[in-house]
């Protein structure tokens, strides 16, 4: 029996001539196969060696970091190294990732170099900024058209790292007809713990994560308040924020406008344009 499959292919005049498919060819095949899968792409022919990652993103300090860089082309595998520069102290070059936990604030350049099995070889230069923990943003939804018995407000956190704890003082203005009921200030998560109390024209709210620090952005509290009369709500707000070992201080005023400027704005807008006195065309002082 001879080795490998012998098929005949027709034509015009009938059987001619027959086509071979032997175990060398057969291997060849698989092979190609093989490799097309292992380097999960089809290397092209002479596509050069590159780094096809333009950019990385820039780190955190004191957070978790993972930037990867893409090589294409030339001939797998791919070997990368630190041609130049300074890496951002706490982060490595891990074959074609930048990994690792920042632990210095700045700016920093450097180069890296990618090389394949064909020896080929090219060069990429990198900037990344290590910035510092960005301060969490704490918001209360509170209308700016005018309210009637209960209105609830809702207070949210955005964008928080680790964050561990909240004091906040609200005050709204003097005059404003509104009153706390008994469980008028409420936690919504679980894993908030709450405590409050009620002063003229405001309260004071202090909020503690329970367990690990949380990170996230999300609802943290509620406050009902009882209109007696319809009113618009002015609400100033101090804040202290204790997050991934840090303390941040923001105030802010939500709602409407508090009345003197609204009144202040009101005015500029009901006083007539002063044109100063204009003198006849010729310049001649004229007396009628």
């Amino acid at each position: 029996m001879p080795h490998g499959t012998d098929r005949s292919i027709p034509t015009r005049r009938g059987r001619v001539r027959s086509s071979r498919t032997g175990p060398y060819a057969i291997a060849c095949f698989v092979w190609i196969a093989m490799l097309a899968a292992c380097s999960g792409e089809a290397p092209l022919p002479g596509d050069p060696l590159r780094l096809a990652t333009g950019s990385l993103g820039d780190p955190v300090l004191g957070e978790a970091y993972r930037g990867e860089i893409a090589a294409a082309g030339g001939l797998r595998p791919y070997t990368f190294q630190l041609d130049a520069g300074t890496l951002p102290p706490g982060l490595r070059l891990q074959g074609g990732v930048l990994v690792g936990t920042p632990t210095e604030l700045g700016r920093y350049e450097f180069t890296v170099a990618v090389s394949d099995a064909n020896l080929a070889r090219n060069l990429r230069s990198y900037v990344v900024t290590v910035r510092d923990v960005p301060v969490p943003t704490l918001t209360l939804a509170v209308p700016e058209t005018e309210v009637r018995d209960e209105v609830v407000l809702r207070g949210r956190i955005e964008d928080a790292r680790a964050l561990r704890a909240i004091r906040l003082r609200l005050q709204w203005e003097d005059g404003t007809s509104v009153r706390l009921d008994d469980d008028a200030v409420r936690s919504r998560r679980s894993d908030v713990a709450l405590f409050w109390e009620a002063r003229e024209n405001g309260v004071a709210i202090d909020l503690a994560i329970l367990g690990e620090a949380w990170t996230g952005s999300g609802e943290l509290f509620s406050i009902t308040l009882t209109a007696d009369e319809a009113t618009r709500l002015s609400v100033a707000s101090e804040a202290e924020l204790l997050y991934a070992d840090r303390h941040a201080y923001r105030t802010a005023r939500f709602g409407a406008p508090p009345a003197d400027a609204a009144e202040g704005a009101q005015a500029d807008e009901d006083e007539p344009d002063a044109s100063p006195d204009e003198d006849p065309a010729d310049g001649s002082d004229e007396t009628p």
